[in-house]
């Protein structure tokens, strides 16, 4: 991930820092689009019920797929190693996924849990997909939250990546 094979790969590109993570923004917002799709059709087929006509929803799962592939960008050109990769998923990745509300609403936690939990964005994302794909009230802030993230991990990935390429 972020070997220095991979940094001579992509510093041999003829293009420029923006492009690069770009595409690879792009491309992770593809994959989460195709898993997206891969989930409503087996929740059709099961009987689901799910608002995926709701522009919010769209919306929402946007922002969740703008979100992380600019968090991973960054992140690929500061790790060294598969070794420090599995760190981070440990420490970071997993503990975020258990308790970012995707298996759970984060409100049936103690109150010091939910404020901690209110700094990360998968919080706001679960929270702004469940909301839009049952048609219950959504709470704006989330939005906006996701967006001022997502604008912040795809500054510090064009900033990690133009260091790496020095």
């Amino acid at each position: 991930m972020g070997d220095d094979s991979n940094c001579t790969q992509f510093q041999a590109a003829p293009i420029s820092n923006l492009s690069y993570v770009m595409g690879e923004v792009l491309a992770g917002i593809t994959r989460a689009f195709i898993s997206v799709a891969v989930i409503l059709v087996l929740s059709f087929l099961f009987g689901g019920v799910l608002s995926y006509h709701n522009p919010l929803f769209w919306i929402a799962v946007f922002l969740n797929s703008f979100v992380f592939p600019s968090l991973a960008v960054g992140l690929a050109m500061i790790v060294k190693s598969h070794a420090d990769q599995a760190m981070l998923t440990s420490f970071v990745i997993t503990p975020m996924a258990f308790l970012g509300g995707t298996f759970f609403p984060v409100d049936r936690l103690p109150l010091w849990a939910q404020k901690i939990l209110f700094l990360l964005p998968l919080t706001h994302a679960s929270k702004a997909i469940r909301s839009a794909s049952f048609d219950n009230p959504v709470h704006y802030s989330s939005y906006l939250l996701l967006t001022g993230i997502g604008l912040a991990f795809f500054l510090i990935s064009i900033f990690c990546v133009n260091r790496a390429r020095d």
